[in-house]
């Protein structure tokens, strides 16, 4: 099992790397680095606030392949999304860093042991 501060060291790492390789123009807001970063670390615990991990079998639907798939699909389309007013485009970087940072906590519990199951209970 990826302990917290894996999880929060993965999110904050590629969060930065990624925003950080992003035009100087785009890095605003929460697309600055270090606050994207910063924003995706604090949110890595999100999946096992929802399903708490008090023993190693935790992992369920919300740690499964058929929500990181759902979920991927709906980043895809907030990526896709071209706001049209300064509020849309804060709705739409909170769905982009809250949504990576969930999708990679998944990422990192996919590469342990116990891997993550196709649909869960």
């Amino acid at each position: 099992m990826a302990s917290a501060p894996t999880h929060r060291f993965v999110n904050f790492a590629v969060t930065a790397t990624y925003l950080s390789s992003q035009p100087k123009e785009k890095q605003r807001g929460l697309a600055h680095p270090l606050l994207g970063a910063s924003a995706s670390a604090l949110l890595a615990r999100l999946p096992d606030i929802l399903e708490p991990a008090h023993n190693p079998h935790h992992r369920q639907f919300f740690h499964s392949l058929a929500f990181a798939s759902v979920l991927g699909y709906g980043l895809y389309r907030a990526y896709e999304w071209e706001p049209d007013a300064p509020m849309e485009e804060l709705a739409r970087s909170i769905a982009l860093i809250c949504g990576s940072a969930y999708l990679l906590h998944l990422a990192a519990d996919f590469m342990t042991a116990r891997s993550l199951p196709l649909i869960g209970k």
